[in-house]
Order: structure tokens, then C-alpha cells, then sequence
């Protein structure tokens, strides 16, 4: 195991990080509409947490020289690409733009009518 993944402080980052996943999964099959408004805000709390969690992680990957480390850098750049990153974009704007979309779901958490509708913020 490389040196970056073998510090305590990284393995708990991946640990916590595999628990919220895990805990988000658990819901994923639900429909919205049939959870409660409490667990509801609840996904879309652990959403935060785990955007939170996921930009720091990427910070301390980008900040190692550790080859693993920037292997890893680079799969994550790829599979946002694959939900949108552009091109010559920063992932840091990609995940302000994805704290955005969280920020618009909260405001609609309590009209069940409007989760149908389409943000044009989020182009």
C-alpha cells in the first residue's frame, strides 16, 4: 500500500466517506415522495456531508506527490467528466456547482410538486 493511503488520517477519510456512501445507498431505491420531510433532509444532509468529505479528499490527493495518490486524482477528474465536468474545468467548480443543485433541492424539499421541474441554474 502506498504511503498516502497507509496514514491513519487518509484511511479514516476513506472510511468515513465508504459509511456515508453506504448509508446513501441504503435509501437510493426509494422514492422521494415516500419518505418522510425528516428523511428526506436526512439524504440531503448526508449529500453535503459526503460533497464535503469528497472536496477535501480530492484537496489532500492533489496536494501528495504519492503515485497512487495522483492516480487516483486523476480517475476521480475522469469519472466527472462522466457527470459532467467540462473540459479545462476546475473540479473545484464543478463541486460549487454541485453544492448549488443541493442548495436548490433544499428549497424545494418541502414542495413535492416542484421535483419535477428542471434548475436552469444547474447548465
Amino acid at each position: 500500500m502506498s504511503k498516502f493511503f497507509n496514514s491513519p488520517v487518509v484511511r479514516a477519510a476513506v472510511t468515513e466517506l465508504n459509511e456515508i456512501q453506504d448509508e446513501m445507498q441504503k435509501a437510493m431505491f426509494k422514492h422521494p415522495a415516500s419518505l418522510t420531510e425528516e428523511d428526506r433532509q436526512h439524504h440531503l444532509d448526508l449529500m453535503r456531508s459526503l460533497l464535503e468529505k469528497q472536496k477535501l479528499f480530492y484537496t489532500r490527493l492533489k496536494l501528495s506527490d504519492d503515485p497512487k495518490a495522483m492516480e487516483m486524482k486523476d480517475q476521480i477528474v475522469e469519472s466527472a467528466k462522466f457527470l459532467g465536468l467540462k473540459e479545462d474545468q476546475p473540479i473545484e467548480s464543478f463541486f460549487d456547482g454541485l453544492t448549488k443543485v443541493l442548495d436548490s433541492l433544499e428549497n424545494r424539499l418541502d414542495d413535492p410538486n416542484s421535483w419535477d421541474e428542471v434548475d436552469d441554474e444547474e447548465d
